[in-house]
């Protein structure tokens, strides 16, 4: 990860695209992704909720779980706007 991709996505408030390199946070940040088959993840999660990036996969297989977009997880997400 290097720090210019870091401070890109801390100053981020849209979707960053990612493109198969390598983790773009550090691994303990929560981040909202879309995938390739954004359905199927649907499906096999319930429902996008934020992650621990170093959870994922960030390289590209041509899978459907392939991570093409993410953005910082909103704080409100864990406090429920409080």
């Amino acid at each position: 990860m290097t720090n210019e991709r870091h401070e890109k996505a801390l100053e981020a408030a849209d979707w960053i695209e990612h493109d198969g390199s390598e983790m773009p946070v550090d691994e303990e940040t929560f981040v909202d992704i879309k995938c390739r088959n954004e359905a199927l993840w649907r499906k096999l999660f319930g429902f996008a909720a934020p992650s621990r990036a170093g959870s994922l996969r960030w390289d590209h297989k041509g899978s459907g779980g392939d991570i093409l977009s993410y953005r910082l997880a909103s704080p409100n997400h864990f406090t429920n706007g409080e």
